[in-house]
């Protein structure tokens, strides 16, 4: 579906675009915390593509959290001095 990931009802989903347009990793956390108890798994899988990786199956619950302790590994990691 790429970058318009739609939900259901053929809207936006409003998060998904919130995260592709943050312009640091704080911003991307922060959606991400945002999303905690609305996000479902398409938008998990959109967001993954987004950043390169991918999340394993499981429940939103562990596939959320995966996805958070990535973010958290890629900022510290791949861009210590960026914000």
């Amino acid at each position: 579906m790429g970058i318009e990931e739609q939900t259901g009802e053929g809207e936006v989903n409003e998060g998904l675009l919130e995260f592709l347009d943050a312009e640091t990793f704080d911003e991307r956390l922060e959606v991400l915390r945002k999303l905690r108890n609305s996000i479902d798994d398409r938008t998990i899988d959109a967001i993954a593509v987004a950043i390169d990786t991918q999340i394993p199956d499981g429940s939103v619950d562990d596939r959320y959290d995966k996805l958070m302790e990535h973010m958290k590994m890629k900022k510290k990691y791949e861009y210590p001095g960026r914000r």
